[in-house]
């Protein structure tokens, strides 16, 4: 989870940036599982961690539940990259729909 937030962003493997009006953060997700380079950047970046692949949300249901966990603290804006790419473009569509169905109605 997201540590409090401080004028130096740090959280986990997402990538924090603080402007004046608006904190936004880069999130990476997968749907499957979260590939073993990723767990070894994340291993070797927050060695405090005992589960670093904790830090990347598996589906939409735990990609949501980590965006308001960001909005809980401070965060307004938000990147979400897919670790596990579709392969088609009919892959890409049925993706951004299940995507958008699960996100947009955070947005305020």
């Amino acid at each position: 989870m997201p540590r409090p937030l401080t004028m130096k962003v740090r959280i986990g493997y997402g990538l924090g940036v603080r402007t004046s009006r608006t904190v936004a953060a880069l999130i990476p997700y997968s749907m499957s599982e979260v590939p073993e380079v990723v767990v070894a950047g994340l291993a070797k970046r927050r060695p405090d961690l005992t589960d670093p692949a904790a830090l990347v949300p598996i589906g939409f249901d735990a990609l949501v539940s980590q965006v308001g966990s960001f909005v809980d603290v401070g965060f307004s804006k938000f990147v979400i990259v897919p670790l596990d790419e579709p392969t088609s473009t009919n892959g890409w569509r049925s993706h951004l729909a299940e995507a958008a169905t699960a996100l947009l109605p955070l947005q305020t």
